[in-house]
């Protein structure tokens, strides 16, 4: 069977398993259609309506309908992120065309995956119903009928449905729907801290957007414990290349994940493969879906300072060593990358 993976990468999902897949001899490819901010590398095909130079938008132009002509019916299973598909994100008029390329594909029995990862499904009237919630805070207009369109497309046309966190069962309930957790390659995160100061209590954090992950609130509760005479520092890890941000990741004591959404992400997996003790707000429906050995040390909005201080309080940052095992045997990428397998071989292709 020949795969696909497109068009936009996802904390570094798509490299991962597209990697793992092709060196488990499945024949598959991957393309973004924009540059990631935080140096994954994948196949780029760049999108020529973000262009102002008029030659390089036209080279951009032909660049995209090469690889649609190319690409559009060449493989059995179209595992498309975050969303998109062929002709999803395509200025003006253009944007109309979608969803006619699933129309097609369907037509001729391709097998559609979609594969979501939060701010691509989640609805802001629906999630005011948890006490917190990634939206409450947040200043980025969302496009809430793109979002809706997703959900359409993924239920009128997909064949398996993806979510890469327990919450989006909240927004997009189906049969198809399948929870498969982050892939990690723990080969790439070692666990020694080499920075090691005893001296001062190091926090981590790593938002991509301050007002869903609950940055502020961390800052608040640290910043009065710094009032207190606590000797700590937060290092806040963000807008920089993903190389850069592990080797920035391994200096803290303690890291604190997101703290409005309900489950943890990508950092909490990358800090829990370090050993680092991990802060991180779990909503009690979603425990279910956890291994019950699930290391986060859990919190919320309420209890953050209280819990932030006893930590601090009686050193139990630093090092704990079960976290690791735990992300070995339900994050690993063996593990996610058979789940995955387990997918494309349940559509029955031959070839």
């Amino acid at each position: 069977m020949k795969i696909l993976h497109l068009p936009f990468e996802i904390a570094g999902q798509m490299q991962i398993l597209t990697k793992y897949l092709q060196d488990c001899g499945y024949k598959v490819n991957s393309a973004v259609f924009k540059r990631n901010l935080f140096g994954y590398e994948n196949k780029l095909i760049p999108i020529w309506w973000e262009e102002t130079q008029i030659k390089l938008k036209l080279k951009n132009f032909l660049k995209f309908f090469e690889f649609l002509f190319k690409n559009f019916l060449k493989y059995d299973i179209y595992h498309f992120y975050f969303g998109g598909t062929f002709l999803s994100d395509l200025p003006g008029f253009l944007g109309r065309l979608s969803p006619l390329d699933l129309l097609i594909l369907k037509k001729y029995k391709k097998k559609i995956i979609f594969h979501f990862f939060g701010c691509d499904i989640r609805d802001k009237e629906k999630i005011k119903e948890n006490k917190y919630n990634p939206c409450r805070n947040c200043k980025t207009n969302c496009n809430q009928e793109h979002f809706k369109r997703n959900i359409q497309n993924a239920l009128k046309f997909a064949d398996k449905i993806i979510i890469a966190s327990p919450d989006l069962f909240d927004f997009i309930k189906d049969e198809r729907v399948i929870f498969v957790p982050t892939a990690l390659n723990l080969d790439d995160y070692k666990t020694e801290n080499p920075y090691k100061d005893s001296r001062i209590f190091k926090i981590i954090h790593a938002p991509t957007n301050r007002e869903i992950k609950g940055t502020g609130y961390i800052i608040a509760a640290l910043n009065k414990l710094k009032q207190e005479g606590f000797n700590l520092e937060l290092i806040l890890a963000e807008g920089i290349p993903h190389k850069e941000a592990k080797s920035i990741y391994r200096q803290a004591d303690l890291a604190v994940d997101q703290l409005l959404t309900g489950s943890y992400g990508l950092f909490a997996v990358e800090t829990m493969a370090m050993n680092i003790p991990t802060l991180c707000y779990i909503r009690d429906d979603l425990i279910k879906y956890y291994p019950k050995n699930l290391p986060i040390i859990k919190t919320n909005l309420d209890t953050l300072y209280n819990d932030l201080k006893s930590i601090i309080t009686n050193k139990k940052g630093g090092n704990n060593i079960n976290s690791r095992k735990y992300i070995s045997d339900f994050h690993g990428i063996k593990i996610v990358a058979q789940k995955i397998k387990e997918i494309y071989e349940s559509f029955n292709i031959i070839n």
